[in-house]
């Protein structure tokens, strides 16, 4: 599974065994019509939230109570209106998402304290990062080497690793403040930023 589709199975509350099981039901036969730029009749099914929230017609969904919940009667053989409109889910496909919706819960979000309001952007995301690691019992891993490091944010900001030169010039200076701050300003990594918006908005 890739990272877009994790963050989506995040906000639904899917995790673990049950997500892999969930993720090609939901991401094959609902987004397309109901989550992104399109949602027919108000629904929204990219978040726990927006799908208990419903659309047009109340909610669609009942955390832990699937045979209630508008969502899951729909699938069934017979209904109207009928869910995906011109398929039949499977049984093994529905179970999964019976499983899904019977387990299903809101968890209250926790409040977020900040460091100090007078410290550096950098240092505040740093510290929280770091506070992160502590409550998760991770032990970060060691700060990669420059040639690495140009490899990395290459890839993450544009797509590509570094040509010769770029490479070359970063490790004459490297200063990766300087670097990430450039290469944030190109054009190439708007381009990059619009090809993973279309995944994620478009489908």
């Amino acid at each position: 599974m890739n990272t877009i589709s994790r963050i989506l199975f995040f906000t639904l509350g899917v995790s673990g065994p049950l997500c892999s099981q969930v993720h090609p039901v939901i991401i094959d036969n609902c987004t397309k019509c109901h989550g992104g730029v399109k949602q027919k009749g108000g629904l929204d099914l990219r978040t726990l939230e927006s799908a208990i929230e419903g659309g047009d017609t109340d909610t669609a969904l009942i955390p832990g109570a699937p045979d209630k919940s508008p969502l899951f009667q729909s699938l069934q053989v017979g209904s109207d209106p009928h869910m995906p409109p011109k398929k039949q889910l499977t049984p093994e496909e529905i179970n999964a998402l019976r499983d899904w919706i019977s387990t299903a819960k809101l968890t209250p979000p926790k409040e977020l304290v900040l460091p100090g309001s007078k410290l550096p952007t950098s240092q505040v995301v740093d510290q929280l990062v770091a506070r992160k690691w502590q409550q998760e019992n991770v032990t970060p891993a060691k700060t990669t080497d420059d040639p690495t490091f140009a490899r990395r944010i290459y890839l993450d900001l544009l797509g590509r690793i570094p040509k010769p030169d770029e490479l070359q010039a970063f490790l004459a200076n490297p200063d990766r403040n300087k670097l990430i701050n450039s290469l944030t300003e190109t054009e190439e990594h708007a381009a990059h930023l619009t090809e993973i918006f279309n995944v994620v908005f478009l489908d």
